[in-house]
């Protein structure tokens, strides 16, 4: 004869206690699994790696200023000496390289790579296509397998206004409104004085202010060393590459006189 489970309060109460037990196993079950799955993700999240680290330090270098020299009508330069030391026993070459050299700064090194210790002379000279600035160089050491080091510095130039508008420039003249034939001339700075440039074409000297952005033309001969020719004068203003220079002409006598004339110049840097 069988048993009624349902029916029997012994056996129907060692069920309900069964059931709760395999419940409480399949949650705990399902927690560990969780734990384990949760504690993988952050073994995977801690794991780094590491690049590799030239292991060679360069003494020597700082930031510095270049300009002009008034005594020798010329830019300043800036020689360095560079200390490049291993660090540890290892005996590779370390070559030496520029990052981010502008236009207008050159540099030359007396050695280029070597194994360390060595040292290495550093020239830096400025050329006619420098303006003034503050400019951030990197100097980049690299081993043979291309691990590189790298230390910035920087040089900061300063010239004198004149400096900034020296160079080769196309010029649309209009006389009274009318437009002339485009012609080229060179601007180029004049003497010691910092603001002056001169204009070969016309031998007109011009006196710049790269704070305010003006140029004054002062009155002059129109034609070079001719008082009869009558006389320009004008003012104007300056961007990175351009010159606008709003003039009058004042005829002499000698030359027929008449009226003044308006004479617009816009030079264009080359």
């Amino acid at each position: 004869m069988g048993v009624d489970v349902f029916r029997h309060p012994f056996l129907c109460i060692n069920y309900f206690i069964f059931a709760q037990i395999l419940n409480i196993m399949k949650k705990l079950l399902l927690f560990i699994s969780l734990c384990t799955l949760l504690l993988s993700a952050c073994k995977k999240d801690s794991k780094t790696t590491t690049d590799p680290v030239l292991d060679i330090r360069i003494d020597g270098l700082y930031d510095f200023s270049l300009g002009y020299d008034d005594r020798t009508y010329d830019y300043e330069f800036k020689t360095i000496a560079l200390a490049i030391s291993q660090l540890t026993l290892s005996q590779e070459n370390v070559s030496l390289n520029l990052e981010g050299l502008p236009t207008g700064i050159e540099v030359k090194f007396s050695t280029t790579s070597g194994i360390p210790n060595y040292t290495s002379l550093m020239e830096v000279t400025l050329n006619n296509n420098i303006k003034s600035g503050v400019y951030p160089i990197k100097l980049v050491a690299k081993n043979a397998s291309g691990v590189k080091k790298t230390y910035t510095f920087t040089v900061t130039v300063a010239l004198p206004c004149n400096f900034s508008y020296a160079g080769n420039y196309e010029v649309k003249e209009t006389i009274d409104g009318v437009e002339q034939a485009l012609y080229s001339t060179v601007l180029n700075r004049m003497g010691i004085d910092g603001n002056i440039i001169y204009d070969y074409k016309n031998y007109y000297a011009m006196d710049f202010n790269c704070t305010a952005k003006t140029v004054v033309l002062y009155s002059q001969d129109y034609v070079f060393n001719n008082p009869n020719s009558g006389k320009i004068s004008g003012t104007g203003t300056l961007t990175d590459n351009v010159i606008t220079l709003n003039c009058v002409y004042e005829p002499s006598v000698m030359s027929g006189g008449g009226p003044n004339k308006i004479i617009k110049k816009v030079f264009t840097r080359k």
